[in-house]
């Protein structure tokens, strides 16, 4: 709720791309990121080490 907040991206989105029915663009991992206050890259290193992600 604080990222939808924070965003302004639509909380369905952020809701869909939490489940992973949906992907963020490069666009939205950035927005994402600077609203968090971190690199987009340190948000798809902790993407990449959950345990839910799978390389397809």
């Amino acid at each position: 709720m604080d990222l939808f907040m924070e965003s302004g991206i639509d909380r369905t989105y952020i809701s869909a791309v939490e489940r992973g029915v949906q992907s963020p663009t490069i666009r939205m991992i950035v927005r994402f990121a600077n609203c968090l206050k971190i690199r987009p890259s340190e948000l798809v290193r902790r993407m990449e080490q959950s345990p839910s992600y799978s390389a397809q």
